[in-house]
């Protein structure tokens, strides 16, 4: 079975709003609530896996455009950014089976800074836009893609940590 590893952007404006879209018409669990994020890669420059640094600003970049991408950067940069939950996620029916691991980061960003709506892929993201972190709490378990179903769970209790996130690789 193989085993791929996948960083979930949990990004937060202000404090009070969390960054969130319904799954693309192609993604497995489309029409599911989720963040942006997506899988570590093998980057054949360096010849090795990308940090969860690297993988999430390009993903940040790829998904959201290059101003969140530069936020999530400096984010990194400058210790705004904690490691939420990580989710092991078995699918032994798949074809082929996969086992993941999703890894939340929980990534603090300015109000002013706004994803590149249009340059977004209608296949990855629907109704992309920011949530009160209240009311992602009022969203139900049928309503989420089930690996950020537990992660939003513990990032509304409070589990997460600062200044860990280069510890887990």
């Amino acid at each position: 079975m193989e085993l791929k590893r996948s960083i979930e952007l949990f990004i937060i404006k202000d404090g009070t709003h969390l960054l969130m879209s319904k799954r693309g018409p192609m993604k497995h669990s489309a029409g599911k609530f989720a963040v942006p994020g997506g899988h570590i890669d093998w980057n054949t420059q360096l010849d090795r896996w990308e940090t969860y640094a690297e993988c999430a600003v390009r993903e940040a970049t790829e998904e959201l455009g290059a101003q969140l991408g530069e936020a999530v950067a400096i984010a990194f940069q400058t210790d705004k950014v904690s490691v939420g939950a990580v989710v092991d996620d078995v699918r032994p029916s798949a074809s082929p089976p996969v086992h993941y691991l999703h890894i939340a980061l929980i990534i603090d960003i300015p109000g002013d800074i706004e994803p590149d709506y249009a340059a977004l892929d209608a296949h990855e993201h629907v109704d992309l836009g920011w949530h009160l972190i209240q009311e992602v709490g009022t969203l139900t378990k049928s309503q989420l893609y089930p690996p950020h179903f537990q992660q939003i769970c513990a990032f509304l209790n409070g589990d997460h940590r600062y200044g860990q996130v280069e510890s887990l690789q």
